[in-house]
């Protein structure tokens, strides 16, 4: 359980890293609970028992129905600023990562932030078919690849790194090459191919 500190140390005890996945989205107290006090409990544990590394996730919102969204933008990059707005699910993420961001500049912990928007599974099945495939979408199989690169990678450039982990679009709505770059990893199922699967 994320939000019992003496549980994630005792998991955290003897590992070389971790990977925090922990999310909750509608309800007000657990999002907090869960999205900023888990981290903090995740951060501290991996810190207190000298883990090298640990990589955090969140969400990026493209849309946020306000003026400083990223919606109407192209070309953006991974560690521009989020501005999560009114949205709880957002705000309490938001407050994760900034928690995570002061562990690692302060304690020494190395974190890798992904961030991630939309899902699909390699293969679609038929009645999947004309659901289309937003901007800032991955397969679930390339999201797993993600992680054990994010586990072998060499030491990063920098304590916090922050990654959008996507497919990437012919546009390049949202830049994906920093992944590419410092965790080896790349999309092998291809927005173009997802969207003709779709």
């Amino acid at each position: 359980d994320v939000r019992d500190y003496d549980q994630v140390r005792q998991a955290c005890e003897g590992m070389d890293a971790a990977i925090n996945l922990t999310v909750v989205r509608p309800h007000p107290e657990m999002a907090f609970t869960v999205n900023m006090i888990g981290a903090y409990n995740v951060a501290k544990a991996a810190a207190e028992c000298g883990l090298k590394r640990l990589i955090h996730t969140g969400p990026f919102h493209a849309g946020m129905n306000h003026n400083a969204d990223y919606w109407h933008d192209h070309e953006v990059v991974d560690d521009v600023p989020l501005h999560p707005g009114d949205d709880l699910y957002a705000m309490s993420k938001y407050l994760g990562n900034q928690v995570t961001r002061v562990f690692a500049e302060r304690e020494g912990l190395e974190v890798l932030t992904y961030l991630f928007c939309g899902f699909r599974p390699r293969e679609i099945l038929p009645e999947q078919r004309g659901t289309g495939v937003g901007s800032f979408t991955v397969s679930w199989e390339d999201t797993g690849e993600s992680m054990l690169c994010g586990l072998r990678a060499p030491a990063m450039e920098n304590p916090y790194e922050v990654f959008f982990i996507a497919a990437g679009t012919p546009d390049r709505k949202h830049r994906v090459d920093k992944a590419r770059r410092l965790l080896c990893w790349q999309a092998r199922d291809t927005w173009e191919a997802m969207y003709r699967r779709s």
